[in-house]
């Protein structure tokens, strides 16, 4: 008696459903809806994202405005019939001095006398070691303006004051 021996290959379907078969509780959750619940994550999160990267580019494209006031008080240049100026008004600067930012004192002194011969520098002196700002001048000349740039001093600071207008009569 001979035997054969036969062996059956048996297959078995799984349907591809996540399945937790260890329930505590009643629900009963389906890998769909953990797919949906994750794919909504992800594009709440992908739109946030988008703004986020929107809204910091757009802080360099933004120039603060700057808003020019009407003066009131704007006193027109005078001209004479060829169109010749007769009297103008022209913005003056007023310059200060930060002692704090001061490097070389004496040589800082000497330059101004220079610039100023007609300033009284005592008092000048005691507000420099007061370590305070002060205005040393007001309505300087052009020239002025050049020789106190020239200088290259980080404590000297120049300030355009709206009251700070001369009027420059050309043939007085």
């Amino acid at each position: 008696m001979t035997e054969k021996k036969v062996e059956n290959l048996f297959i078995e379907n799984y349907e591809n459903k996540f399945s937790y078969e260890e329930n505590k509780s009643n629900l009963n959750i389906s890998f769909n809806r953990i797919a949906f619940i994750f794919f909504i994550f992800i594009m709440i999160c992908f739109i946030y994202s988008l703004k986020v990267f929107y809204l910091g580019s757009l802080n360099l494209k933004l120039q603060p405005k700057k808003i020019d006031y009407i003066n009131k008080n704007f006193r027109a240049n005078i001209v004479d019939n060829n169109g010749n100026f007769i009297a103008k008004s022209v913005d003056t600067l007023t310059v200060g001095i930060n002692p704090n930012l001061i490097i070389d004192k004496k040589k800082l002194l000497i330059n101004l006398q220079l610039i100023f011969p007609d300033k009284d520098f005592s008092e000048v002196k005691k507000k420099i070691n007061k370590k305070k700002y002060f205005r040393l001048e007001k309505e300087l000349s052009q020239n002025q303006i050049q020789k106190l740039r020239l200088l290259g001093d980080k404590s000297i600071k120049f300030e355009k004051l709206s009251r700070d207008k001369k009027r420059v009569s050309v043939y007085a």
